[in-house]
Formats: C-alpha cells, structure tokens, sequence
C-alpha cells in the first residue's frame, strides 16, 4: 500500500480528460492503420485473399505446376538442396494457408508424415530468417490464389 502512496494524486483528481498527463499532447497525429496487413471490413469479415478450398490432389497438382515441377520429382528419394526448398515451400503453403494436412500431403507423395511434418517446420523458419525463400512463397500464394 505505501507504493500507492509514492505519488502525488490530487494533481490530476478532477481534470478534464484533455488535461491529464497521458493524454496525447494536441499536435500529436492519430494513429494510423499500417499500410499493408489483413484487416476485417465493418461487418468483421476477413479481407485476405480467399483461397480456393482443394484436396490436396488438387493443391499438389496447382502448386507443382507454379513452381514448374512434377508431383513425381517431390515424391523422388533425391535430396539435392532446389527440391528440398520446393518440398518445403509447397508443404508449408499447403499447410498454413490452404488448410492441407500434414498426413495427406504425405500420402499423396508417399513420405512419413513426420518428414513432411519437418519441411513445414524448416519453412516456417526459413521464412523469417531468408526474405527471398519468403518472397517465392509469397508468389507461390498469389499465384494460386489468382488460378482459384
């Protein structure tokens, strides 16, 4: 209790709003909405992207022939560093954005589901920590977004 009291309080008791000391000062500028972002409209709707729903057949099927590659070569046992990083960018887009399930992406390239599970978690890594792998992904998402 005597921390409360450390303070003068009647300095304040009474004032106008305006006149508080946490009130903005009158040539402060409002707040503004930032530039880009997902925001909702006045009924509370998303305003993202809608995003075609799709098996994830389907899913495979578009996002492999953005990036211009086979489902055959993403089911391939090779492991050089390009197809790793398209492996990752369709998991982690399928997953995140457009609602496919670890085990059905797995299924349809007939990997583990824990190996799919470890490219989603790669990306979303990646994603953060390299912004041209951000930028493809990006891309990959408007793109199918648009073919939707």
């Amino acid at each position: 209790m005597t921390s409360l009291h450390t303070t003068d309080t009647t300095a304040w008791v009474g004032q106008e709003p305006s006149k508080l000391r946490w009130a903005p000062a009158e040539d402060d500028e409002p707040p503004s909405p930032r530039e880009s972002g997902v925001y909702v409209d006045y009924l509370g709707r998303s305003t993202a992207p809608e995003r075609p729903r799709l098996t994830a057949a389907d899913y495979l099927g578009r996002a492999c022939e953005a990036l211009g590659v086979d489902i055959e070569e993403l089911a391939s046992r090779r492991r050089e560093p390009s197809l790793r990083e398209l492996r990752e960018l369709v998991a982690v887009l399928g997953v995140e954005r457009y609602g496919q399930r670890v085990r059905d992406i797995a299924g349809m390239l007939e990997k583990n589901p824990g190996s799919v599970s470890r490219w989603v978690s790669a990306a979303a890594e990646r994603r953060s920590s390299d912004p041209v792998f951000a930028d493809r992904l990006l891309k990959l998402d408007q793109t199918l977004v648009g073919d939707g």
